[in-house]
């Protein structure tokens, strides 16, 4: 499991969330070609959201990126510290 802790917490969009977005737990699963799989669950007022992600891997350790259906745009993800 993977906790994200304190994300985006002070951007604009996500200030009004704060409040009913407590916690977010994510699964991470290694494909054979190094890409990741994240699915994570948040608690909402209505039960429990599932999203998931294909995080594609770049020629640098550690950076990924997906492409955001709701911002139409590529992301960067970087996994800073893991055990």
């Amino acid at each position: 499991k993977w906790y994200r802790v304190g994300l985006a917490y002070d951007s604009p969009g996500f200030v009004p969330l704060r409040t009913i977005m407590k916690i977010s737990v994510g699964v991470i699963s290694v494909l054979p070609n190094g890409n990741v799989n994240l699915t994570s669950w948040e608690a909402v007022p209505v039960g429990c959201l599932t999203q998931s992600y294909l995080y594609e891997r770049t020629s640098i350790p550690g950076q990924f990126t997906y492409f955001s259906t709701r911002h139409n745009q590529e992301k960067d993800i970087t996994v800073v510290e893991t055990n």
